[in-house]
């Protein structure tokens, strides 16, 4: 859908979404073992503060925010 904008801005930001890996934390919060000690490398160290339920609440926020964004596009 954010290509189809034709919108700079739309498509990078849903680059930067669809490379991120906010949902691979969520799989790994609070687990032991090298899965999770890759997936806390890549995570932000104010995220752990937040708690499961909290980081899944911001994540849907952006998401949220990105398809308020592809509206006025006609996406």
């Amino acid at each position: 859908m954010a290509h189809l904008t034709g919108a700079p801005k739309i498509r990078k930001l849903a680059l930067y979404l669809a490379q991120s890996d906010h949902l691979r934390v969520l799989q790994w919060f609070g687990c032991p073992g090298p899965e999770a000690e890759v997936s806390a490398h890549f995570t932000p160290s104010e995220w752990w503060s937040l708690g499961p339920e909290r980081i899944v609440w911001e994540v849907q926020q952006a998401l949220k925010n990105f398809a308020a964004a592809l509206e006025p596009c006609g996406a």
